[in-house]
């Protein structure tokens, strides 16, 4: 009874907070780096984007680019929730599995006009502002590194085997990505897509943005929330509210943020699923006024979390997860 009564609130109380939502974003470009030692190889304007080892003697690595263009399709402010990446591979090398993982590019490229012909595994000659293994834009600005400037860690991780549709799922540094994205535009220089490289004929096909078929194309979603605004007189709320968690998910610590008009007795407990307490964060007699703090989540396994604040009369509940 007592986490049905949990779940209740949830449905109740969060939707009187927080407007929810969630757009879907097609690529706004897309690029495979072709391991050729001049630089020479692109694919800016192909249907096709590749990843992984052919079986090629030498030059035999190949990396896929995108990004995504947040600007005006987000409200400011918006505070992001969670995020997927879908993909389409349209050809393997061989069916055997073989992991992707998702990287965060350090530098910003470019997308021209090569298109490579028959299935594009061999790219086109570079043209005018193509991202090529040397070039961040052809054939004028250099990545730092080979093969791309990107972030060390991995944001998501799929396994490949046959054609089909996958998906890259929310993970912290995804959420942590799109957000930076919508609040600084100028850093946004979208992933990187690293398939198998250690082993030949593990290369994947996957379908960029210009193929035919819409549903193929890749596509970002993100799901965020809007805070609908507490008003304050003199810096002092005017009513309770209790914001969502950030970031969200989480690992292992979070933000929680939350309003009381009056001075009074405040407490904020952490509750799982069925309902059972498992951390007290505040329990004490607060001034009036907007308080944050922090949540370490350290020791409690991965799943979904409800948090609940009580204050007089006042109750509020949210949900969060926790991501290890």
């Amino acid at each position: 009874m007592h986490s049905f009564s949990i779940i209740c609130c949830v449905v109740c109380l969060v939707s009187s907070v927080f407007a929810q939502d969630s757009v879907s974003v097609a690529a706004s470009a897309d690029n495979t780096l072709y391991e050729i030692p001049d630089g020479s190889i692109s694919n800016g304007a192909g249907e096709h984007l590749f990843i992984g080892r052919t079986n090629q003697a030498s030059n035999s690595v190949r990396r896929a680019v995108l990004k995504f263009d947040l600007t005006g399709k987000i409200p400011n402010g918006a505070q992001v929730t969670s995020t997927s990446l879908a993909v389409h591979v349209s050809k393997v090398s061989n069916a055997d599995p073989q992991g992707a993982d998702l990287f965060s590019l350090t530098s910003d490229w470019g997308e021209g006009t090569s298109n490579a012909d028959a299935n594009e595994g061999s790219g086109a000659a570079a043209a005018s502002g193509d991202a090529t293994w040397l070039h961040r834009s052809f054939n004028t600005t250099l990545w730092t590194t080979q093969g791309g400037d990107f972030a060390a860690e991995s944001r998501s991780h799929i396994l490949i085997s046959g054609n089909g549709a996958y998906v890259f799922n929310s993970t912290v540094a995804m959420v942590s990505d799109a957000q930076g994205w919508i609040d600084s535009p100028s850093t946004n220089f979208g992933w990187i897509v690293i398939g198998n490289e250690s082993a030949g004929q593990s290369s994947k096909r996957i379908d960029s943005r210009e193929i035919a078929t819409t549903a193929f194309r890749p596509q970002l979603t993100v799901h965020y929330q809007l805070s609908t605004g507490v008003k304050k007189e003199n810096g002092i709320p005017q009513s309770f509210a209790l914001s969502q968690n950030y970031p969200n998910p989480f690992n292992p610590s979070t933000s929680i943020s939350y309003h009381i008009p009056q001075s009074g007795s405040v407490t904020l407990r952490v509750f799982d699923m069925l309902g059972n307490s498992v951390a007290t964060v505040v329990d004490e007699i607060q001034p009036a006024g907007s308080h944050t703090v922090r949540f370490n989540g350290e020791g409690l396994s991965s799943g979904l979390y409800f948090y609940r604040l009580q204050s007089g009369s006042f109750t509020a509940v949210q949900k969060m997860t926790l991501l290890k």
